[in-house]
């Protein structure tokens, strides 16, 4: 029989000074990350006064002990949580958007495959209840390593049009189309449908009655989206060149409502679904 070596293979366990450094080069990451909210955000805001609507916003810090209790880990976190929404949350949605249905998220996740329990607060929500949203979107984010936990973002609702069906435990499902955009170039590369059928289809319809929703609507919103790209998309792309502040290759999202387009959200082009760095076909 051949020699048998029991010897187990250990990693080196690191020192207190470095978990200490690696902790706080990590913060510096979530800190400088290019896809929060408070990064591109600002930069971006200048197409409104250009044709693209944009909803109106507000950014909230995260101080680092309320990033860690949103881990959950202690017996008291919700009570942290509680106070820091008491204190920082409530009265902004309160004063600045006097009591109206709230988009909530973090900077760079909303958590909106659970609509009614993440990002979507209703009319004069609760303490307990904005609390509780906060809590779902920031775990999540946190378990999945989404990288936006420093900052929560209240916005303005986009109000659907009346009949539009929803999915995802509430979410309305709207025409939306993704644009890949070159900010040092200002040029467009190409757009597609957020709702593509092939990306999209198999996930959604997992649930019976957001498949129904979907497959019913997508024939309008595949429409609509070719419609829009080849008669208005000039709009859009005029915005886009008065941006001066970013660089790089960015994706964008917009919304299509009856009272016009809405730029509603952007990422690093590779980090986000869709990207192909071989395409530059747009028309």
């Amino acid at each position: 029989m051949g020699n048998t070596n029991n010897t187990k293979f250990q990693l080196p366990v690191p020192t207190e000074e470095e978990l200490k450094e690696a902790h706080t080069n990590y913060m510096c990451f979530l800190k400088n990350n290019r896809n929060n909210f408070s990064y591109w955000f600002p930069k971006i805001s200048v197409v409104k006064h250009h044709g693209i609507s944009i909803p109106d916003s507000r950014i909230i810090e995260v101080p680092e002990e309320i990033y860690k209790a949103f881990f959950l880990e202690s017996p008291g976190d919700r009570r942290s949580i509680r106070q820091f929404v008491h204190k920082s949350i409530l009265p902004v949605i309160r004063s600045h958007f006097n009591g109206k249905e709230v988009f909530v998220k973090n900077g760079c996740y909303s958590g909106k495959f659970r609509f009614d329990k993440c990002c979507h607060l209703p009319a004069n929500a609760t303490l307990k209840t904005i609390t509780e949203h906060l809590c779902e979107i920031q775990y999540d984010s946190l378990m999945k390593d989404k990288a936006g936990d420093l900052e929560i973002i209240l916005r303005e609702w986009i109000k659907p049009e009346d009949g539009t069906k929803t999915i995802y435990g509430g979410m309305p499902l709207r025409t939306e189309i993704r644009l890949f955009y070159d900010f040092t170039e200002h040029k467009p590369l190409y757009w597609v449908n957020y709702w593509d059928w092939d990306y999209c289809h198999d996930a959604i319809c997992w649930h019976p009655e957001d498949k129904d929703v979907y497959e019913e609507y997508y024939p309008y919103i595949e429409e609509e989206a070719k419609l829009y790209c080849k008669d208005n998309w000039q709009l859009v792309l005029d915005a886009l060149a008065h941006v001066k502040d970013l660089d790089g290759k960015w994706s964008v999202d917009f919304i299509l409502e009856k009272n016009g387009v809405w730029l509603i959200d952007m990422a690093i082009a590779s980090m986000s679904a869709y990207w192909n760095p071989t395409r530059n076909d747009y028309i």
